[in-house]
């Protein structure tokens, strides 16, 4: 049972307890302020790596996720061909 609503022009999928068994979430990381470390030594904020899967094990999510990062930047960094990347991975 999988419903599709639309609150304030966006998309919003809602599922039933019985599907979220059967399928897997695809989370695609493109960076930003969750994955992003601060550098004590010289104030500097950089990126190491994705903070999601230890975020969803903290929460004890029993979702099935496939992860996959496809860049780490900040979000005011973004060009229209990171976008296009971005709009790509989810049609695929």
């Amino acid at each position: 049972m999988i419903w599709m609503m639309h609150l304030l022009g966006e998309k919003y999928l809602v599922i039933g307890k019985k599907d979220l068994n059967s399928m897997t979430i695809k989370i695609i990381v493109t960076g930003g302020t969750f994955d992003k470390e601060y550098n004590p030594l010289n104030g500097q904020l950089f990126f190491n790596g994705t903070h999601v899967p230890e975020m969803l094990r903290l929460g004890r999510s029993r979702l099935h996720v496939h992860i996959k990062t496809i860049m780490m930047i900040d979000s005011l960094s973004m060009t229209n061909s990171d976008r296009k990347k971005i709009v790509k991975e989810c049609q695929d």
